[in-house]
């Protein structure tokens, strides 16, 4: 009884406020109580047994964050798409084995440690901010990368990824990308055109060099390459290397004034 008061207490406050929570309920369906909330906003059913979307959840066009990670989803079915004001989603830790596709807003988007094998359904994501993809078995990047115009995060790390499209030069707002932990034997010389790029981890491939255009863009500071085919001796002969050092000090040098003593001092993780 008291559980129960305390879910209609929530439908109760969910009508009031837009936000509705019902995490670690062990829910293998959503309560048909949320399909009456057109006014939701923000929708958390986290940490529960989910397989799938009942498409009743059409009904909710006026969500802007929704919430389905830790969860059993193996699809969604399309349904996602008919959610057009949505902004942020978090789709961590489910059984997804390929993108959904998305409404055009969403700026904000988690779908870490899943099962996809491929990075495809972005073309129409030009508002994406923030993207985490890592801990997938993504090996290849779809058509529609380069429309990503204005994402400043990007999370592919921890998958199975065998080179990075030429078209990320197109993503002048770019400024981190993280691709640690995967099978990357080269970087695109396109990646110096990302004239926003701040940080670079590229630590655990099988790199064996760093492009020129690289390491002299405009913005680059922070670069992770341990774990690969080349050596701190080497690294410090390459091309651009001393235009990268002097951006790189610059940043240890602000970092060290604001206070922050445990700032990482190596050299790209290569001491």
């Amino acid at each position: 009884m008291g559980q129960k008061s305390t879910t209609q207490k929530r439908f109760h406050t969910g009508k009031a406020t837009g936000v509705m929570t019902l995490t670690n309920k062990k829910m293998e369906k959503i309560p048909k109580e949320i399909f009456t909330m057109e006014t939701l906003r923000v929708l958390d059913i986290s940490n529960n047994k989910l397989k799938s979307l009942p498409h009743e959840m059409c009904i909710l066009k006026n969500l802007k964050t929704l919430k389905l990670n830790d969860n059993l989803l193996v699809s969604t079915n399309d349904i996602l798409t008919k959610l057009v004001k949505l902004e942020t989603l978090n789709l961590e830790n489910n059984r997804l084995e390929n993108m959904p596709k998305l409404p055009d807003k969403i700026m904000k988007l988690n779908v870490s440690n899943n099962r996809l094998v491929a990075l495809d359904n972005i073309s129409n994501l030009k508002k994406l901010k923030s993207m985490d993809l890592s801990k997938n078995q993504i090996v290849t990047v779809g058509p529609g990368f380069e429309n990503l115009l204005c994402v400043r995060t990007i999370d592919l790390s921890n998958n199975a990824l065998v080179r990075i499209m030429s078209n990320v030069g197109k993503l002048k707002k770019l400024s981190e990308l993280i691709v640690s932990n995967n099978r990357l034997e080269s970087l695109p010389e396109e990646l110096g055109l990302c004239n926003e790029l701040q940080i670079l981890l590229a630590d655990y491939n099988q790199l064996t060099t760093v492009p020129s255009s690289i390491l002299s863009s405009e913005s680059l500071s922070r670069l992770r390459l341990e774990g690969n085919k080349l050596s701190k001796k080497y690294f410090l002969g390459l091309t651009g290397v001393d235009i990268f050092m002097k951006k790189r000090n610059a940043r240890l040098e602000r970092q060290l004034a604001g206070g922050m003593h445990e700032t990482d001092r190596s050299i790209c993780g290569l001491d």
